[in-house]
């Protein structure tokens, strides 16, 4: 019955409901929720005792499914965490995103803008920087500056407006492995960005290392 509700196959949760005693577990509703099947969720609520957990609002933000997130927020308990908005901000979720800060207590963590980052969602890492005071790690600049391509745009935000804040230029931070990152793709646009902010000269060397590795220094 669970592979049945995630599938969002009504009838076949119907049938296994009045006629099996095996029943569910709370990956039916979970699994209903994740996929975007509200009336599956509904039935499931209505007809069955197994309930969710906060897995099914966690799934269903991250999947950017806002009917769901919503109905659960008015007829379930479970809650979710701060998954949810993580996984919002990083599938670029936006709406979800700004329902959920508006609406649940639990929040976010600086994963939300590290995925967000990842993603090269730069409306929403900016929104995060605006609302939200949970920040990034240094895993959102190597993320953005270790695209295929390298996210110049958002690179420069972020040295802009957060690493002058949260990080230092050297080994021990993410900017380090972007250096390093962007200097072996041949990110020529993203590297000058890095080192107008390498104040103290330390990713100078590495990227000039790393550039010679890839053999290649290209504009992005």
């Amino acid at each position: 019955m669970d592979g049945a509700a995630a599938g969002n196959h009504l009838e076949v949760v119907k049938w296994l409901s009045a006629h099996r005693s095996g029943g569910c577990t709370t990956a039916a509703m979970d699994g209903a929720a994740a996929n975007g099947h509200l009336e599956m969720v509904q039935w499931l609520h209505e007809h069955r005792v197994e309930g969710c957990t906060t897995a099914a609002m966690d799934a269903a933000a991250r999947n950017g499914h806002l009917d769901v997130v919503k109905w659960l927020h008015e007829h379930r308990s479970e809650g979710c965490t701060t998954a949810a908005m993580d996984g919002a901000a990083g599938s670029g979720a936006f709406e979800v995103l700004q329902w959920l800060h508006c609406n649940r207590t639990e929040g976010c963590s600086s994963e939300a803008m590290n995925y967000a980052a990842g993603a090269g969602l730069l409306k929403i890492v900016q929104w995060l920087h605006r609302y939200r005071h949970e920040g990034c790690t240094a895993k959102a600049m190597d993320a953005a500056a270790s695209a295929q391509r390298g996210n110049t745009e958002l690179v420069r935000w972020l040295l802009g407006n957060i690493v002058s804040e949260r990080f230092t230029v050297d080994s021990r931070s993410g900017i380090f492995k972007a250096v390093e990152a962007a200097a072996t793709k041949g990110h020529l646009s993203i590297l000058e960005q890095v080192l107008v902010h390498d104040k103290r000269g330390v990713c100078i060397k590495p990227a000039m290392l790393a550039a010679a590795r890839g053999n290649k220094l290209r504009g992005s």
